[in-house]
């Protein structure tokens, strides 16, 4: 049978994932079934801010992945809006804006990577 520890650890992941859909402290506590006072001092401790970190950037790269299998359906949506002249004008132009700002926004993504990519290069060079 387990003992305290496990509880605690079964309590402390219950929080971590009550702080990730919940807006306060006092509200990811009272789901936990923990204190507010034990919440703010998990809170604060390396091992809860690492855990939510790890849960929060797992679930932004899940979410990233689901935006990006839809990209080119909506690129598509947005082409057609653009190109069939039987939508008002200010929809055009606006899917028109849409499609300009994110094709700049990934060139720019493209070359700051690149540019990263070769930084770190360097680094790696340097302490060689």
């Amino acid at each position: 049978m387990g003992g305290h520890g496990e509880k605690q650890s079964r309590q402390m992941g219950k929080f971590i994932m009550a702080l990730m859909t919940h807006a306060t402290l006092d509200e990811a506590a009272a789901v936990a079934g923990i204190s507010p006072s034990t919440a703010r001092r998990w809170y604060a401790t390396d091992e809860v801010k690492a855990e939510l970190r790890r849960r929060q950037e797992e679930a932004v790269s899940h979410s990233l992945s689901r935006l990006k299998s839809c990209m080119t359906e909506a690129l598509d949506v947005l082409r057609c809006v653009m190109a069939d002249a039987g939508y008002p004008p200010s929809s055009r132009v606006a899917a028109a804006r849409a499609v300009l700002d994110n094709a700049f926004r990934a060139v720019e993504a493209d070359n700051i990577l690149e540019r990263i990519e070769a930084l770190e290069k360097q680094m790696k060079e340097a302490r060689s």
